[in-house]
């Protein structure tokens, strides 16, 4: 309306680089977080995936690009209290996808 110019990239690219800036500055993990049953829904049904995998001898790695505290927070409501124990190995932070093409991780 307005006889204002309508450029559907530009409205795309303006929601990414919103979006994009409320992650990075973690604005967007501190709102999820103290809103857990906002955001979340929980999937007791996948305790018992996990634990029918981990009993199959699989072995269970969680690789999450977000913070550590972020994903107890999400991990926790989803699944419960003892999520960790479901994983061989949990690794945060992880700088996802060149965390597993570079050499120089820790």
């Amino acid at each position: 309306d307005r006889d204002i110019p309508f450029c559907p990239r530009s409205a795309v690219n303006d929601v990414l680089e919103s979006i994009t800036e409320t992650h990075k500055s973690g604005q967007f993990h501190r709102m999820v977080a103290r809103e857990p049953v906002k955001y979340f829904e929980k999937k007791p049904h996948l305790k018992k995936v996990l634990d029918q995998l981990k009993e199959s001898g699989k072995r269970l790695i969680f690789v999450s690009n977000s913070p550590f505290w972020y994903c107890d927070v999400g991990m926790s409501y989803v699944v419960g209290s003892g999520w960790r124990d479901q994983w061989d190995v949990v690794i945060t932070s992880a700088g996802k996808p060149s965390f597993y093409t570079e050499d120089n991780r820790p």
